[in-house]
């Protein structure tokens, strides 16, 4: 009976054990690219020229082809 309970008692304390486990490190893809807004579109009853404050898109680490591709897809 005494051994029933210690057992039973240790299984429920470790129960209540938080574990955690390692997780590998992933990779992340070198690739990425940075947007950058042109004012105008979120001010546009701006009375002002907010030119100054236009911003553009810069990719990194694409290949020339791809980035050519993503270039022309910049409606501005």
């Amino acid at each position: 009976m005494l051994s029933t309970t210690l057992i039973t008692a240790l299984i429920l304390g470790l129960s209540h054990l938080t574990t955690s486990i390692a997780l590998p490190s992933t990779s992340t893809p070198s690739t990425s690219f940075l947007i950058n807004h042109v004012a105008s579109d979120y001010f546009p009853n701006s009375k002002t020229d907010l030119s100054v404050f236009d911003v553009d898109v810069r990719y990194v680490d694409y290949s020339p082809v791809t980035e050519s591709w993503l270039t022309t897809l910049n409606p501005h």
